[in-house]
């Protein structure tokens, strides 16, 4: 079996086909010829072979299921416009996008080695200080910390040195539930009662870590952006053809010229900012992306001083291609 596992997996259909070639010449027609095509002889004889394509196209199958998901995996990393890195837990840079390879070449003109915590041409938010290992966005982000807005510069010479603003959050592997189950601390911390309401199991052809970041950063914002004694219901249904994510919140609201330019990147609204609310101004922008990526789209509804709702509906079967 495993000369037909190797074949699935690298040789696809054709190798299914070399492995029914294979065992025909080399086993089943020597047997019969020497045998005879009795009705026991020919079931020994051809059973393997039937056997062996069959464990061959499985495996070709499974190769070109998971070879088709890493392809849109990547177009969709490589559809925001922000700088992604993935990190392992031992800091192994796993994956990065186009406009984080540009920040590294920069910030590491002499190389990078793929580890998380490299000093090279990172400074701290003076422009001026080396930062130390311990202090890189990288190294804290390996250390399992989450955090918003740290701002650094990289770059060797003064004069084109660029300033940057680094978040860092845990991936997970996981739906909307354990989404709400990372939010729920801080939603204790600041007041705030979470209520979820979904089925226990929604299949779906999506990538799930882009769309765990999705639930993350609108679970966030909703969180953040409420008062204490104040409530987020999470709902996800089924409508049609496609799934639809309901997070919903009794926080302070979003003024309709707010609206507008609130999945602009780095826009924060006026009442974020004169509450002195943490963030960038990144979230909603990525996660509109993400979401766009996977043939979805997301909506928002807000009332100023009464709260917020944003849907995002997204298609349960595989969309035609990646919006790029």
């Amino acid at each position: 079996m495993l000369p037909a596992l190797w074949l699935g997996r690298f040789g696809a259909l054709r190798g299914a086909v070399i492995c029914g070639l294979a065992v025909a010449l080399f086993q089943a027609l020597p047997g019969l010829l020497y045998l005879g095509a009795s009705g026991a002889n020919l079931s020994r004889s051809v059973l393997p072979a039937i056997v062996a394509v069959g464990v061959t196209v499985a495996g070709a199958s499974a190769q070109q299921t998971i070879q088709h998901q890493q392809r849109m995996s990547s177009a969709i990393f490589d559809t925001v416009d922000v700088g992604l890195v993935l990190l392992s837990r031992a800091g192994a840079y796993q994956s990065m996008n186009r406009r984080h390879e540009d920040f590294i070449r920069l910030a590491y003109p002499d190389g990078h080695g793929g580890i998380a915590g490299q000093t090279g041409e990172v400074y701290a938010e003076d422009g001026s200080t080396l930062l130390a290992r311990e202090l890189t966005p990288t190294f804290r982000a390996m250390s399992e910390e989450e955090f918003d807005d740290c701002r650094i510069w990289v770059g060797r010479d003064p004069r084109t040195r660029r300033a940057l603003s680094v978040s860092a959050r845990i991936v997970r592997e996981s739906g909307v539930c354990d989404s709400v189950e990372a939010a729920s601390p801080a939603a204790e911390a600041a007041g705030v009662t979470l209520h979820l309401l979904a089925p226990a199991v929604l299949p779906m052809y999506a990538d799930p870590r882009r769309l765990g970041q999705v639930a993350d950063n609108l679970l966030s914002n909703a969180v953040k952006y409420s008062q204490r004694g104040g409530r987020v219901d999470v709902t996800l249904t089924v409508d049609g053809d496609r799934a639809q994510l309901e997070v919903r919140d009794t926080g302070i609201g979003i003024s309709s010229a707010d609206r507008d330019r609130l999945f602009t990147r780095f826009f924060r609204s006026r009442l974020a900012e004169e509450r002195s609310i943490p963030g960038v101004g990144l979230g909603l922008n990525i996660t509109k992306q993400i979401v766009e990526a996977h043939g979805g789209r997301i909506e928002v509804e807000s009332v100023l001083g009464a709260g917020s709702v944003f849907r995002v509906r997204l298609p349960l079967e595989e969309p035609l291609a990646p919006q790029l």
